[in-house]
């Protein structure tokens, strides 16, 4: 292990910065990233980072997510829309702010072993995850040039399919994977682990483990693996660069 990033007394150490912008497609969170509040919603506590998510009227007063008008100072994203916003009929503003630490900027590899110990939050509709993302759209914007999922949870206590019970979304299920390709034909590869009868997810700290080479990913849990994902013959993409057996997963991260 080459690179660690731990929290010690100041919550933002020299490999890390927070993002200011909405969320944006494809994911369309339903949240906006703000480090102007930093010190209400990230904190470090006895070498942990805690991120507490604030309600947006909270701050900015009744009505705000209905009426207000968004502009975000320092924005980190290049698309306006991302930037500012005024709210309007059906089209409200993110009744969340969170944060969302990234080390694009600071820390960059290709090939490699990735160790997370952290804790899944607990609340419905609770989306966190864990990501590695390409530090240059080398074959276009979002998706189309990869992201990998080094874990995530949903934070609902009870979440199933309403047809089919048996296909579970709540914090029994751990997720891992990739997602490629362009809107709407994004590809999501998965590699899950279900607790349907034991603990949560969210209830306690855990490792996640990605280990990234150039024949695909490997996916653990606390030291277990869970599941190995390899590209076919024809790769991971389609159109153009279809035969490109690696790509995108061929560049820095």
């Amino acid at each position: 292990m080459y690179f660690i990033i731990g929290f010690m007394r100041k919550w933002m150490g020299i490999n890390t910065q927070t993002t200011s912008r909405r969320g944006r497609i494809p994911d369309y969170e339903f949240c906006v990233y703000h480090n102007e509040n930093h010190q209400q919603l990230v904190k470090i506590d006895d070498g942990q980072l805690l991120i507490k998510p604030i309600i947006l009227e909270d701050l900015y007063g009744e009505n705000a997510t209905a009426y207000g008008r968004l502009q975000l100072n320092r924005c980190t994203s290049t698309i306006s829309y991302e930037c500012s916003r005024q709210a309007l009929s059906y089209s409200i503003l993110p009744p969340i702010i969170s944060a969302r630490l990234t080390t694009k900027e600071r820390f960059i590899l290709r090939y490699g072993r990735i160790e997370i110990r952290a804790r899944f939050p607990r609340g419905d509709w609770l989306y966190p995850e864990m990501w590695l993302e390409p530090k240059y759209s080398t074959y276009g914007a979002n998706y189309a040039s990869g992201r990998v999922l080094l874990g995530m949870t949903r934070g609902n206590e009870n979440l199933v399919n309403a047809t089919d019970v048996s296909k579970i979304y709540d914090a029994r299920r751990l997720d891992f994977g990739l997602r490629v390709g362009t809107p709407p034909n994004v590809r999501e590869i998965l590699v899950s682990k279900l607790h349907e009868f034991g603990p949560r997810w969210t209830q306690d700290f855990h490792v996640y483990t990605t280990i990234w080479t150039s024949d695909g990913f490997t996916f653990l849990i606390d030291g277990e693996e869970i599941g190995r994902v390899r590209p076919d013959e024809e790769g991971w993409m389609s159109g153009s660069n279809a035969g490109r057996k690696n790509a995108p997963f061929d560049q820095e991260m």
